[in-house]
């Protein structure tokens, strides 16, 4: 799987293949290859959309973990507190 920087990449050379195969005055499409390259621009952009949801599922999994062990730890530190005043000084 291709990483961001490289969607990036072939994201920017799609744009720049569709602006020279347009007329820049008019917009007009003067080479009918375009609809290729407006094809491949949206599959890119989908799969940098994926990629992106992707890493940001990961962190939020990364903090809810984070959370998890931080309420264990808690849990821990409250039950060793409890013995320590338990036992006689």
């Amino acid at each position: 799987m291709a990483t961001l920087y490289e969607i990036d990449n072939a994201v920017l050379t799609a744009i720049n293949n569709i602006y020279d195969k347009t007329n820049p005055e008019t917009g007009e499409i003067i080479d009918a290859s375009v609809i290729e390259d407006l094809k491949a621009l949206d599959e890119l952009q989908i799969e940098r959309d994926k990629k992106i949801e992707n890493i940001s599922l990961y962190i939020k999994n990364l903090e809810s973990d984070a959370e998890a062990i931080k309420g264990e730890a808690d849990k821990q530190i409250d039950r060793a507190n409890q013995q320590r005043l338990i036992l006689p000084i």
